[in-house]
């Protein structure tokens, strides 16, 4: 059996639940946890390492980004205490683009290294393991595809599985993914994506079953992803792209929309129809080849878990979550949750990060939780951990000055 590892991303949107491979929205259940750990229990103990827990995610190459900066927030990360991080990695570019700060550009219908780009991540890579945050995700975003046989740009609108450019698509997901496992050697893990059962997706989103057309979706991409980073790199483990806490549900003939879930029962429905799926025997749906074993789709499970309110509700709900991972015999996987915070963590509100790590044996599978985001602005709202001055050097936000007094190196 392969090595499981499993990577909670907590994001907020998705999907109605089921319990065979004809989900419906007729089948949505409970708001309410079902798992049978209540939050004054330990999970069982799986192994995973959670030494490494406290960490942020962050874009630390962009345009208007100087080495200078990187250092300075690298510096600010090291003296917050920060173990993991979640690097940000931005595949492609619009083709008439001017920016610079993307990783593949498309020359003579090629995609090729766009150098400086890879020589920044490269750098600001290495300066986080000098600085002893060497549990580094990559988090990749905006692709390519083909269409009559040339690269066009997707970003964030990326074929549905009934296009006629989803098969074309397919293949440039393994190259892509092949080539990022191929360049970033150093690098143990790869999350395929973000949020892609969320609103980013050019699918009908009228269809009467959006929920079914999410899955394929990310189940048929996590495997060509996947695919891509074995054959580049064995060692690098590929994780599930970070699926969001929140359903968005169809609407009706008149365009209003019709329920939502939120909260931890849109994520045990959508890992309960995801794994039906690859029980199926029925996926990829592109290709001749089929699997029936989660490790070929994703090695570590990923979502982002904002609406979760309170340290009972984080615990409750996380198992509820993991229990659909036993139930399909995929117990072992660590969870990385990719994105979480936002106003969790203030003066006013208490420090419910410190309640996570306090009560972590309780939710034993989740190996790192990340931030959502180091620095996004130059303001004091509470997405923000820490923000530039007007002097050029980094300064804590609100938030952050919390976890800094919390984890901080004094």
């Amino acid at each position: 059996m392969k090595t499981r590892i499993i990577v909670l991303i907590l994001t907020s949107m998705f999907l109605f639940g089921c319990n065979n491979n004809n989900a419906s929205t007729s089948e949505i259940i409970s708001n309410e946890p079902t798992t049978s750990n209540s939050e004054e229990e330990k999970y069982p103990d799986y192994g995973v390492d959670q030494t490494n827990m406290f960490g942020v995610g962050d874009v630390l190459v962009l345009d208007g980004i100087t080495r200078d900066d990187i250092d300075k927030r690298i510096s600010k990360m090291k003296e917050m205490g920060v173990k993991t991080n979640r690097f940000w990695l931005r595949v492609g570019r619009s083709l008439d683009s001017d920016k610079t700060d993307y990783l593949f550009k498309i020359e003579n219908n090629e995609m090729v290294v766009n150098q400086k780009y890879y020589e920044d991540t490269t750098y600001a890579i290495e300066e986080l393991k000098k600085a002893g945050i060497s549990h580094i995700t990559l988090c990749t975003s905006w692709f390519y595809g083909k269409e009559d046989g040339q690269y066009v740009y997707y970003g964030g609108n990326m074929p549905s599985p009934e296009s006629n450019q989803y098969a074309g698509f397919m293949d440039v997901v393994y190259e892509t993914f092949y080539k990022v496992a191929d360049l970033y050697k150093n690098i143990s893990y790869i999350e395929m994506g973000n949020e892609y059962n969320g609103n980013f997706l050019s699918f009908d989103y009228s269809s009467k079953y959006p929920v079914e057309l999410k899955t394929k979706f990310i189940a048929d991409f996590s495997y060509y992803a996947t695919k891509g980073i074995k054959a580049a790199n064995p060692d690098c483990k590929s994780v599930l792209n970070g699926v969001l806490d929140i359903e968005y549900a169809p609407v009706d003939e008149t365009g209003k929309r019709l329920q939502e879930q939120h909260g931890y029962a849109a994520l045990v429905n959508f890992f309960d129809v995801l794994y039906n799926y690859i029980e199926s025997g029925d996926y990829p749906t592109i290709g001749e080849a089929k699997s029936t074993d989660p490790d070929d789709y994703f090695e570590i499970i990923a979502y982002h878990p904002y609406t979760f309110k309170t340290i009972n509700e984080w615990i409750k709900g996380n198992n509820a979550i993991y229990d659909v991972v036993v139930k399909h015999n995929d117990g072992g996987k660590p969870v990385f949750i990719t994105e979480w915070g936002i106003a969790k963590v203030d003066s006013s509100g208490g420090n419910m990060y410190k309640e996570i790590i306090a009560n972590k044996e309780k939710t034993s599978y989740i190996e790192a939780i990340h931030y959502y985001i180091f620095s996004d602005s130059d303001d004091d709202g509470p997405a923000n951990l820490v923000k530039r001055g007007e002097d050029g050097e980094y300064y804590y936000t609100k938030s952050g000055q919390v976890l800094y007094e919390e984890f901080g190196i004094k």
